[in-house]
C-alpha cells in the first residue's frame, strides 16, 4: 500500500481526531456540520437568467425543447432530471421534450453525425448538457441555424472571451471561481439543478429580491437572494462593470428609508446604463436591469453572532462575502417550505452525479449530496421525505442497496458503474429510459436489463486489461516512459476511462489510452499531481479531430493515419513539459487520506455512527482508513466457495472483518496454522485459530450480511494486512500485496486525479463492488 499519513486515536472523537491533518481541514469549517441548505444562490452563475427566460418561452408557446447530454452518468441523470422536471410542466402527452444522448461510438463532444442530428432537429431550444465549452464554433452553428441554445456544463472552457450568445452557464466563467470551496467543480447534474431552483425562484417574489447587508460603519455588501453583486469595501470585486460602479455609494445613511432610497436612486442609474449600453446587458447580472427591486436590509449583528464572524473569513474578504452569501440564500429557502420541498425532491439525480463525477465534496456539493441521499436531519422534521422516483427505486433495489443505511461507497462503486455501463456499451438511452420511467414494473425491468450490461461490461474490462498487460510485458520501455502511451487494434471502445485510471494509479504517471472505434481512433487522457491532462493534448492537438475534458481527464479522437505521428509527438511534448514545468511523477501521491491508529475496542458503534456523520466520503473529504495492530485472527468463515472470507478477531467478537475476493490468502495462513493446532472445521468455518496478525487496515460500512438496518450493524472492511506467517514463507508483504482477481471500479474514471483515487482505490482491490 502507498505510504499514507497516519495518527492515533482511541475512536470517541473521530472528527476532533481528524482536524489536526491537513487533509481534514475542512471540518474546522463552521457549516460542515449543519442542515441548512448552505448554498451558493443559483443567480451567482452567468447566464442562469437566460436560461429561465428560454424556458419559460418555450414553456408558455409550447414549442419542442431538445435535451442533450453526454453518455457518462453525469450527463444521464442530468438528461433525466431535467427531462422529468420539464415533462411535469409540459405535459407529457404533448411530446414537446425530446432527448439525445451520446453513445459509444459517437465522436466526442458536438462533432460529426451526433452535431448533425442536433441541426436537423425540429425543437426550438436545445440545452447541452455536460457539454459544449470546448466546442463554441459548433455553438454558433446552432445559433446561426436559428436555434436557442442552453449550455450547461463544468469543463474547461476553450476561449472565454468567445462564449458564444446564449444562455452559457459554466462556473469556470464566475470571476471568483478560485474562492470557491470547490474552486468550480460541480458536476452538470449540480448545474441542472441550480436551473431548476432558479426557475422555481422565477415564479416567486425572490427573483427580484436584492439584499443589503449593512455593517456598523455604514459600508455595506448587496446581494440578489444571496448572490453577490457589490462590496463597498472592495469595489474591484464588484460583479457591476467598472464603469458603472461610480453610481453605488461608498457608506449608506443610518435611516432606514434613506438607505433604501440612496441604494435605490444608485441602482435606478446602474440599470439605466446598462439598458442603454450597446454591448448588450451582462450575462453575469442575470438581468438585474429588468427587475423591480423589492429591498431587504439586513444589519451584519443579524445574520451572523460575532463568533462566527472571528471563526473565519467575513466580509472583508471575498471568501468571507460569498459565505454570507450563501447564509441569505439559505435563510431564504427556509423560509418557504415548499420550496425546500422542491429542492429535496429534485437532489436525488443531483446526488448521483455530484458523488460519482468525483467532484470535491465540500461545501454546496456535499450539502446536495446529502439532501439526495436523505442523509439530512431537516427530512421528517421540517419537511417530509419525498419518495425516490420508480426509476431510482427500482435500481437500488436491483443492486439490493439498503437505503437506510447506505453511503457514498454505494453511489460510487454500485450505482455510479451500472449507469455507465449503459453509456460505455453502447446503449445509453436504456440508463436515461430508466431514470425517467414513472412505471414501477418497466423500470423493474429496465434495472434488470441493466445490471446485467453491467455484467458484460465488466467482462469486457478484464478482457482488455489482458490485452494491455501483455502489451506492456512485450513492451516494457511503455511502462518506464515519463508518458504512459498505449495502443492496440485489440482493445474495445467503452472502457477507456476505467483502465487508463488503473494504469496510472499502478504506474503513477500520466496515461494516454487508445483504441480503434470504427474508421476511428478514441482516446483517454488521466494525470496527476496538478500535470494538466488538457496541456497533454494541446501539444499534440495538430494530430487530433476534437479533444476536451477536465485538467485531471480528458477525451479525444483522431483518424487512424495520424496515430504513429501522435504517438511520436506525446512522447516529444511529454519531455518538454517535464522540461517546463519540473514535474515529477514519483513526487505526486495518487491517494487522498489518512491512515487511523485505533485500539480494537474503537471499531464499535459509536465510531461507524460518527462516520456516517461525514457521508459522503469522496475528493476533498477522503475516507479514512482504520489501522489495528498486533491482533489475532480466532474464527474464518469462508463464503462463494472460499472467495471471500469473515473474520473474527481476539478480544472483540462484536466486529466482523470481511475480506472480498481474497479467501486464498487467508487459506494459506490457516494452512500454516494448522500444522501445530488442533483447528475446528465445520462448513468451511474455521475455529480456535490464533493467526498472529501485526497490523490490519480497513474501512467501517454497512453489514450486508446482517440487513444494516440498524446503525449498530457494521462491518470492517479488510484492505491490506500483514502477519509474521508471511516472511516464515519468505515472501515478505507480497502475498499481502497482492491484487485481487475480483474487479473494482469507480463509476466514471474521468476525473480521477490524486484527490480522487484515495476515495475508491483499496490496496488490496478487495472490494464486492462495481
Amino acid at each position: 500500500m502507498e505510504a499514507m499519513e497516519s495518527i492515533s486515536t482511541d475512536g470517541k472523537n473521530l472528527a476532533e481526531a481528524l482536524r489536526s491533518n491537513p487533509a481534514y481541514e475542512h471540518l474546522n469549517d463552521p457549516d460542515f456540520f449543519v442542515d441548512y441548505p448552505v448554498m451558493h444562490s443559483p443567480l451567482a452563475l452567468p447566464g442562469m437568467a437566460r436560461a429561465v427566460e428560454y424556458l419559460d418561452a418555450v414553456i408558455a408557446a409550447r414549442e419542442t425543447i431538445l435535451l442533450v447530454g453526454d453518455r457518462d452518468v453525469d450527463g444521464v441523470t442530468s438528461t433525466a432530471l431535467l427531462q422529468r422536471f420539464l415533462d411535469q410542466r409540459t405535459g407529457p402527452e404533448h411530446d414537446l421534450v425530446e432527448t439525445l444522448v451520446s453513445s459509444e461510438g459517437d465522436d466526442y463532444g458536438l462533432a460529426g453525425s451526433f452535431l448533425d442530428r442536433i441541426i436537423e432537429s425540429r425543437a426550438n431550444l436545445i440545452v447541452l448538457m455536460d457539454m459544449g465549452s470546448a466546442h463554441l464554433s459548433e455553438i454558433q452553428m446552432l445559433l446561426d441555424a436559428g436555434k436557442k441554445v442552453i449550455v450547461l456544463d463544468h469543463h474547461v472552457i476553450s476561449d472565454p472571451d468567445a462564449v458564444p450568445g446564449c444562455a452559457f452557464i459554466n462556473p469556470r466563467l464566475l470571476p471568483y471561481c478560485e474562492s470557491l470551496e470547490h474552486r468550480g467543480k460541480i458536476a452538470t447534474a449540480g448545474l441542472v439543478y441550480k436551473l431548476l431552483i432558479a426557475f422555481a425562484l422565477a415564479h416567486t417574489n425572490l427573483w427580484n429580491r436584492l439584499e443589503i447587508l449593512v455593517s456598523e460603519d455604514g459600508t455595506y455588501v448587496l446581494y440578489r437572494t444571496g448572490a453577490f453583486l457589490h462590496s463597498s469595501r472592495d469595489p474591484s470585486s464588484s460583479i457591476i462593470p467598472e464603469q458603472l460602479r461610480n453610481h453605488m455609494p461608498d457608506v449608506l445613511p443610518g435611516e432606514q428609508a434613506q438607505l433604501l432610497a440612496c441604494i435605490g436612486e444608485a441602482l435606478n442609474k446602474v440599470a439605466a446604463d446598462l439598458k442603454a449600453a450597446d454591448a448588450g446587458p451582462s450575462l453575469a447580472l442575470n438581468g438585474l436591469e429588468k427587475i423591480e427591486p423589492e429591498y431587504c436590509m439586513v444589519q451584519e449583528s443579524e445574520l451572523v453572532d460575532a463568533d462566527r464572524m472571528k471563526s473565519g473569513p467575513w466580509i472583508e474578504s471575498e471568501e468571507g462575502r460569498l459565505r454570507a452569501g450563501q447564509y441569505l440564500f439559505s435563510a431564504a429557502v427556509m423560509q418557504r417550505p415548499r420550496l425546500l420541498e422542491f429542492m429535496v425532491e429534485h437532489s436525488d439525480l443531483a446526488a448521483i452525479g455530484l458523488v460519482t463525477d468525483m467532484v470535491p465534496l465540500l461545501g454546496e456539493n456535499r450539502v446536495v449530496a446529502r439532501l439526495g441521499m436523505r442523509l439530512n436531519n431537516l427530512l421528517g422534521t421540517v419537511i417530509p421525505e419525498p419518495e425516490f422516483r420508480p426509476g431510482l427505486g427500482s435500481l437500488y433495489s436491483a443492486l439490493r442497496i439498503d437505503r437506510s443505511d447506505w453511503s457514498g461507497r454505494d453511489f460510487g462503486w454500485k450505482i455510479g458503474p451500472v449507469l455507465n455501463a449503459a453509456g460505455r456499451m453502447g446503449e445509453t438511452e436504456l440508463a436515461l429510459d430508466l431514470l425517467c420511467s414513472s412505471d414501477q414494473e418497466a423500470a423493474g425491468t429496465l434495472a434488470k436489463k441493466l445490471v446485467r450490461l453491467n455484467e458484460k461490461r465488466k467482462d469486457r474490462t478484464k478482457y482488455n486489461q489482458s490485452i494491455l498487460e501483455e502489451l506492456l510485458q512485450n513492451n516494457p520501455e511503455k511502462a518506464s516512459a515519463p508518458l504512459i502511451v498505449c495502443y492496440d487494434e485489440r482493445l474495445e471502445p467503452g472502457v477507456s476511462g476505467i483502465l487508463a485510471s488503473r494504469l496510472m494509479e499502478r504506474y503513477r504517471r500520466p496515461v494516454v489510452y487508445m483504441n480503434p472505434d470504427g474508421e476511428r481512433i478514441r482516446g483517454s487522457v488521466r494525470s496527476l499531481g496538478g500535470l494538466n491532462a488538457l496541456s497533454i493534448l494541446e501539444g499534440v492537438s495538430q494530430h487530433l479531430l476534437q479533444y476536451g475534458g477536465h485538467p485531471e481527464a480528458a477525451g479525444f479522437s483522431l483518424e487512424r493515419e495520424s496515430l504513429e505521428p501522435l504517438q511520436q509527438a506525446l512522447l516529444k511534448h511529454m519531455d518538454v513539459l517535464l522540461e517546463t514545468t519540473g514535474w515529477k511523477g514519483e513526487e505526486h501521491s495518487v491517494r487522498e487520506g489518512l491512515v487511523v491508529d485505533l485500539p480494537l475496542y474503537g471499531l464499535n458503534a459509536r465510531l461507524y455512527e460518527q462516520m456516517e456523520s461525514l457521508e459522503p466520503f469522496g475528493p476533498g473529504n477522503p475516507e479514512p482508513i482504520f489501522r489495528i495492530s498486533n491482533t489475532a485472527i480466532t474464527e474464518v468463515k469462508f463464503m462463494s466457495g472460499g472467495l471471500h472470507a469473515q473474520i473474527t478477531f481476539q478480544g472483540n467478537r462484536n466486529v466482523r472483518g470481511i475480506l472480498w475476493n481474497r479467501g486464498g490468502l487467508i487459506h494459506s495462513l490457516i494452512q500454516q496454522t494448522m500444522l501445530n493446532l488442533d483447528i475446528a472445521e465445520a462448513k468451511g468455518t474455521y475455529s480456535g485459530l490464533n493467526i498472529p496478525v501485526q497490523w490490519i487496515m480497513g474501512t467501517l460500512e454497512a453489514d450486508a450480511f446482517r440487513g444494516g438496518k440498524k446503525r449498530s450493524k457494521f462491518q470492517f472492511v479488510i484492505q491490506d494486512l500483514d502477519s509474521p506467517l508471511f516472511a516464515a514463507e519468505g515472501e515478505g508483504n507480497q502475498k499481502a500485496m497482492a491484487p485481487a482477481d475480483g474487479e473494482v471500479d469507480q463509476s466514471d474514471a474521468k476525473a480521477i486525479s490524486q484527490a480522487d483515487v484515495g476515495a475508491k482505490t483499496p490496496a488490496l482491490n478487495t472490494s464486492a463492488g462495481a
